[in-house]
């Protein structure tokens, strides 16, 4: 559980073995990426040199940054997994219907459509009566092997899992959702990934959400009150997107959302899927939310209970946590919190999520030439540190120090709403194409469209 979020990822943690590792084998593979740790796209802090180069000069779709829970979806035999930044792999209780099966029913539910349908006096809309479907096509068993064919087989999304609260009548609901906002592979099929974005995601909704909605339509249709429906731990949307001279919208509605939101994601539209740092694709957040994700080493001087302690940030250099001379600013609740927790347990090495304070004046140790601290040397006096925000327990590595840097990079050039906003009209005031231009939409929508139009 993420306690900040206080989102819990659904299922059951597969053990360590050979099946958890063959899944991750295939996700990575799927990506291309060939290491050995968490394949997903990253974003790269957005500061005045990407703002010019990137934004300015290609065509560009932004979206929420969501506050969630970052999960790859991996969808293969007969069952759904969770994969997390740390790579724990969570097996869940879903049915991810394949297009062989939507393709059956709907030619099944046509028919019934066609000649057994009622029309509900309140809405005019019709009511279908599933009892003629094919029992076996809608009590889909993943124990079956018969049924191997009616399930989804090696497909890979990419998406966000956030909590979204609601009331109702005085009441506070909270309802799980998956976000999806990249596609890998649908059924076997990689190339999806070499696509542009709204093809990955045209693809992703008529071969996935499409077929999920029809089944979970069907389901609840077909058996009514006769027996208990379980329903899925959560459910499954294609994130929105915009277009990026909407980024004032962005901005008004985010803040009204069910869900946390911190910024902007910007995503490039011609790209293929990219695994690992992705240069292109930027996460923009006001200057005071601009945070970086460091690891915890604590020093003390003695075991004794009131002993000096120090933290220091340790960051990611060639995989391996190292430092930069970097400590932590003695400031806040949780960073006192995380002092009285070594006191007491003597551990180090959490993930630390801080955000950079430049008016905090602070005093660090020196240290020897081999790295320890100079317990009998002075202080040094310091103005501007991280300080603490959030213990990360979805991560387990710290931040490269390249992106550290390119978060201290957008803090510096200090890239408000007003200064992005003005510098996006800039360019697009220029006849840039807008991305509508490109979009090549369903055939179901553009009839919708037309008739619109018609009437």
């Amino acid at each position: 559980m993420d306690e900040t979020l206080n989102i819990s990822i659904p299922g059951f943690v597969l053990d360590e073995g050979i099946q958890k590792n063959e899944i991750l084998k295939k996700v990575r593979n799927y990506c291309g990426w060939r290491q050995d740790t968490f394949p997903g796209s990253q974003p790269v802090s957005l500061n005045q040199q990407k703002l010019e180069s990137c934004i300015g000069r290609n065509t560009y779709v932004a979206c929420e940054k969501t506050d969630g829970i970052r999960l790859l979806l991996y969808a293969a035999s007969r069952r759904v997994f969770l994969i997390d930044r740390n790579q724990q792999v969570n097996v869940v209780n879903m049915t991810l219907p394949s297009t062989y099966w939507f393709t059956i029913v709907s030619v099944q539910e046509h028919f019934i459509t066609n000649n057994e349908t009622s029309v509900t006096e309140d809405d005019n809309t019709k009511d279908l009566n599933f009892s003629s479907l094919n029992k076996e096509m809608v009590n889909l068993n993943p124990n079956n092997e018969q049924h191997l064919t009616y399930f989804q087989q090696n497909t890979l999304l990419d998406g966000e899992l956030v909590k979204d609260t609601f009331s109702i009548d005085n009441q506070k609901f909270t309802i799980l959702r998956y976000l999806v906002y990249d596609c890998i592979s649908i059924e076997r099929d990689e190339t999806i990934k070499l696509l542009p974005l709204l093809e990955r995601l045209k693809n992703a909704y008529l071969k996935v959400i499409k077929p999920k909605i029809l089944y979970d339509r069907i389901i609840k249709k077909f058996f009514g009150e006769m027996k208990q429906i379980k329903s899925d731990p959560f459910e499954i949307y294609i994130k929105d997107f915009f277009e990026v001279t909407d980024v004032p919208a962005i901005l008004n509605f985010s803040q009204r959302l069910p869900h946390l939101s911190d910024g902007i994601i910007f995503t490039p539209l011609h790209l293929p899927y990219i695994p690992g740092t992705c240069p292109q694709l930027l996460k923009w957040k006001p200057p005071h939310l601009n945070t970086a994700d460091f690891a915890a080493m604590f020093y003390s001087e003695s075991d004794e209970y009131d002993s000096p302690i120090f933290l220091e940030l340790l960051v990611g250099i060639r995989g391996v946590r190292a430092s930069v001379n970097c400590f932590c600013a003695p400031v806040g609740p949780l960073y006192q919190y995380l002092i009285d927790e070594f006191r007491v347990y003597r551990t180090s090495g959490q993930i630390l999520e801080c955000f950079y304070d430049p008016n905090v004046v602070y005093y660090k140790p020196t240290k020897t030439h081999n790295g320890a601290i100079a317990w009998g040397e002075p202080l040094i006096a310091v103005q501007g540190g991280w300080v603490v925000e959030r213990i990360r327990t979805d991560k387990n590595t710290p931040n490269d120090i390249n992106t550290v840097n390119r978060v201290f990079e957008s803090i510096r050039d200090g890239i408000s709403s007003d200064v992005l906003i003005n510098t996006i009209n800039l360019y697009h005031k220029s006849g840039k194409k807008s991305v509508a231009e490109y979009c090549n939409l369903p055939d179901f929508v553009k009839k919708s469209q037309s008739s619109l139009r018609e009437n």
